[in-house]
């Protein structure tokens, strides 16, 4: 159910009105959905204390 919510919230802030095919495109819109880290920090599993990952 997590990354079924997870999947809709990437393609709705990317403005994406059909579900991509391509592996590039499903990587953007992920990684939109945290640009405050450029090194992917969250999707890693890193911690940050103050700044939960996706949930």
């Amino acid at each position: 159910m997590f990354l079924m919510q997870l999947g809709v919230m990437a393609l709705d802030r990317a403005g994406l009105a059909s579900i991509p095919e391509d592996e590039a495109v499903w990587c953007a819109a992920l990684r939109h959905l945290t640009r405050d880290f450029p090194d992917d920090a969250p999707a890693s599993g890193r911690r940050y204390a103050a700044q939960p990952g996706f949930m």
